[in-house]
């Protein structure tokens, strides 16, 4: 199996077409002309992060403990920590537990700007359409760029309804038909998403903690909107990257790639299954 290095490649591969030892034949290939640390391997879960890095010592005799094989956080999180500065990112965050993020919304909307609303039109409110869910829902979605504007880009909600229409309605205290009862959770929970957001946010600053998608978005940003001195560390850092489970790689995440490696003298190799695509 010979690849040109001149070239970037989409490989289709459904499960159990032996995937994995592809990509361990493609850096066999690969490291007779170019060191193994310059190959940076992503792929989706710290399981498969092993299994790869196994599977590489055992086809390149190499010691690969340094190895750059990553999933997409741990990279990104490798980022943060080497290239603070590039980042403008804090270093010695925590990363914030599942029960945050659940914690911090039903605080907000029990002590937030919708308890206002819940005062004018009755407590029951915060259990209007599953109005929690719907907040966390959209906040795990909504994505801010460095200069506070929504990239639309990432935070691409189709929006099958009015829904500010509906909230106005609801607030000028007009009748609301049966299906507009239902869908009213989700259009308080959009109409207060922005401000919901700026608050989380402000409250992982205080608590020194940081999110999964935190990290992703501070890398993606810095390459992105930054100066371009990230992107050239990383550049002269690897050469070739190659992404294991393409297609569960979200436009968040590619942003990131196709900038680094999309260009001369980098090359991207993505390995998926557009069959189990969950971002279609």
């Amino acid at each position: 199996m010979i690849f040109d290095l001149n070239n970037n490649y989409y490989i289709e591969a459904s499960a159990g077409t032996g995937k994995t030892y592809t990509i361990c034949e493609i850096v066999k290939n690969y490291v007779k002309t170019i060191p193994l640390n310059k190959i940076l391997v992503v792929t989706y879960t710290e399981k498969a992060t092993g299994e790869i890095r196994n599977r590489i010592r055992v086809a390149t005799g190499q010691n690969v403990d340094d190895a750059p094989i990553y999933t997409i956080h741990s990279f990104c999180q490798s980022v943060i920590k080497e290239f603070a500065v590039n980042t403008n990112c804090q270093t010695g965050l925590d990363v914030l537990d599942k029960s945050f993020i659940d914690n911090f919304v039903e605080g907000y909307i029990k002590s937030g700007p919708i308890v206002k609303l819940c005062r004018e039109h009755g407590d029951t409110l915060i259990l209007t359409g599953n109005l929690k869910d719907s907040l966390i829902s959209l906040l795990d979605k909504y994505y801010l760029d460095c200069n506070g504007n929504i990239d639309h880009t990432i935070f691409n909600v189709t929006l099958e309804f009015d829904y500010e229409a509906l909230f106005n309605k609801f607030i000028n205290k007009e009748e609301l038909t049966k299906d507009e009862e239902g869908l009213l959770g989700y259009a308080i929970a959009f109409h207060y998403l922005d401000d919901c957001y700026k608050a989380s946010q402000k409250a992982k600053d205080e608590k020194r903690v940081q999110s999964f998608n935190d990290m992703i978005r501070s890398v993606r940003e810095a390459i992105l909107n930054g100066d371009g001195s990230l992107t050239d560390k990383l550049r002269a850092k690897y050469d070739l990257v190659i992404i294991d489970e393409f297609q569960d790689t979200n436009q968040l995440q590619w942003d990131i790639f196709k900038k680094i490696f999309l260009c001369d003298r980098h090359h991207i190799i993505v390995v998926g299954d557009p069959k189990q695509s969950i971002y279609s």
